[in-house]
This record gives structure tokens, sequence and C-alpha cells, in this order.
């Protein structure tokens, strides 16, 4: 009987290690599970993750290239005035330049040392512009222009004058 007993002990002992060894599986399969789970939530969140980086590198990108278009039309509208700025001192200059040589007495029309000097000579020709200006005085009273005559003579009479102590 002890046989019977040490076979009955064994078989129980073999179920046992069966029963041990079937309850490690399943807990091993249900650890492989939620690991599976587990592992495949956090790979989806990584993916999120990446996803919502490169939509964020793309929208920084997108607004980078805004910002490159703005500041090259602000470029562009500053060239802009900056060449109509640059035309209008350059029209200016020409229009300044023109009305200087049309001040300038030319050689022949002014000598040094012989006869006038080009300050004696803008001076006649401001006093001859005055006169012109003067002929356009016609509404004006006679006793306007006889006075207007008598200064233009009185200045003319002056600048003769100095131009002779000045020669000698």
């Amino acid at each position: 009987m002890e046989s019977l007993g040490v076979g009955k002990e064994a078989a129980i002992k073999k179920a046992a290690q069966e029963a041990t060894v079937a309850a490690a599986q399943r807990k091993a399969a249900e650890e492989a599970k939620l690991s599976a789970t587990a592992l495949a939530e956090k790979r989806a969140g990584e993916q999120a993750a990446r996803v919502a980086q490169e939509a964020a590198a793309a929208a920084r990108k997108a607004a980078q290239a805004v910002a490159d278009a703005a500041t090259l039309k602000r470029a562009d509208e500053q060239a802009a005035v900056l060449k109509a700025v640059e035309a209008a001192a350059a029209a200016k200059a020409a229009e300044a330049k023109g009305a200087k040589e049309a001040a300038v007495p030319t050689a022949s029309s002014t000598t040094v040392g012989g006869g006038e000097d080009p300050i004696q000579s803008l001076f006649l020709s401001f006093i001859r512009a005055s006169r012109s200006q003067a002929a356009g005085l016609d509404s004006a009273s006679p006793a306007i222009r006889a006075e207007l005559e008598a200064e233009l003579d009185r200045l003319s009479k002056q600048v003769n004058f100095f131009h002779f102590i000045s020669v000698f």
C-alpha cells in the first residue's frame, strides 16, 4: 500500500506541478497580452508625438515663408521709394545746376581786369531783370514808375562808380 501511497503522492505532486506550470503560463500570457497592449499604446503615442512635431515644423516653415515674403515685399517697396527719392534728388540737382549755369555769366560777357567783374555783371543782370519786371507795371501810376526809374538809375550809377574806383 505504500507503493500506492507513493504513487498517489507522486500523481498529486505531478498534478500540482502541472497546475503551477499552467498557472505560470496563463500569467505569462496575460502579462504578454498586457505588455503587447502597453507597447502598442506606447508606439501609438510616439507616432502621435512625431506627427505633432512634423505638423509644428511645417507650420513654422510656412510662417517663415510668409515672413520672408513680407520682408521681400517691404524691401521692394523701400527700394522703389529710395529710387524715387534719388530720381527726385537728381532732378533737383539738374535743375539747380541749370539755374546756376544760367546765373553765372560767360567769359565773353564779362572780363576780369579789363572790363566788368563777375559780381558786377550779376548785379547788372539783376537790375536789368528788375527793369524788365518794372516794364510789367503798366498799370502802376506814373509817379510810381518815375520813382522806380529814378532808383534804378541811381543804382546803375553807383555800380559804375564802384567799378570806376576798383579799376584804379
